[in-house]
C-alpha cells in the first residue's frame, strides 16, 4: 500500500499552501496530488543516492525477497522507487527515494478482507489514513530487521494471496483507493494544522 507516498506529497502540497487559510489549504493540497499513478520501469533509475537505495534493498534481497524492478511515478516527477516481493510471505517492500523527503522503506501484508498491514521507517507526516489501512512506525533498524518485526507481529490469518506479478497493479490499485477516499472526505483544518507542525519529513537518508 503506497500510503507514505501519498501521505508526503500531501504533506509537501500542505506546505506549499501553509499560509492559506486551514481548510481552503487542505482542499488545494489534494488537488495537487494525482488521483491515479502508473508505474514505469526503467532499467536504469537516476537515483539521487544509490547507496542508500542500496542500502535498504540489500538486506531484503539477503531474506529471500526478489527484486521486481525500479519504477518512475508518472505526475511525480523525481519519484522512483524499488519493488521487492517475498513469495513465501506475501510481504511487498517498497523502496522509496523522493527529491525532497529523501528515502524510506515500507513493508506491506495485504488481507482478503481489503486490510493493508504496513510497516514503515518513515516518520508521521500527521495526514490521516483509511480505516483499512494500518501503519506501524519504526525508527532506526537495518529492513531486515523490519520484515522480520513485519511478519512476527501482523496477524496470519486471511493475507491474500498474490504473485510477483501482481506487486505493480496492487501498488497502482491501493494509490487510487486510497485517493478516492482521501478526495472523499477531504482534509478537516485540525489535520491541515496537524500536517504544517509535522512538516519536517525525516527518513533516514
Amino acid at each position: 500500500m503506497p500510503n507514505g507516498l501519498i501521505s508526503v506529497i500531501v504533506m509537501i502540497a500542505v506546505v506549499i499552501g501553509s499560509r492559506l487559510l486551514l481548510k481552503e489549504v487542505g482542499r488545494k493540497a489534494l488537488a495537487r496530488v494525482p488521483q491515479t499513478v502508473k508505474l514505469v520501469k526503467t532499467d536504469s533509475p537516476n537515483w539521487q543516492n544509490r547507496s542508500r537505495i542500496d542500502q535498504q534493498a540489500a538486506p531484503l534481497r539477503f531474506c529471500g525477497f526478489e527484486e521486481i524492478g525500479s519504477y518512475q511515478v508518472t505526475g511525480m516527477p523525481g519519484v522512483q522507487l524499488k519493488i521487492l516481493f517475498h513469495a513465501a510471505t506475501n510481504v511487498a517492500a517498497h523502496v522509496y527515494e523522493h527529491p525532497k523527503a529523501g528515502s524510506w522503506t515500507e513493508l506491506v501484508t495485504r488481507y482478503t478482507d481489503g486490510l493493508n498491514v504496513t510497516l514503515t521507517d518513515l516518520r508521521d507526516t500527521g495526514v490521516t489514513a483509511p480505516p483499512w489501512v494500518k501503519t506501524t512506525r519504526v525508527s532506526g533498524g537495518s529492513t531486515d530487521q523490519m520484515f522480520k518485526e513485519h511478519t512476527s507481529q501482523r496477524d496470519r490469518n486471511g493475507i491474500r494471496a498474490i504473485s510477483s506479478a501482481d506487486t505493480v497493479r496492487e501498488f497502482e490499485d491501493g494509490y487510487a483507493r486510497y485517493m478516492a477516499w482521501k478526495s472523499g472526505v477531504g482534509m478537516s483544518a485540525d489535520e491541515v494544522a496537524r500536517v504544517s507542525r509535522m512538516r519536517t519529513v525525516a527518513p533516514k537518508q
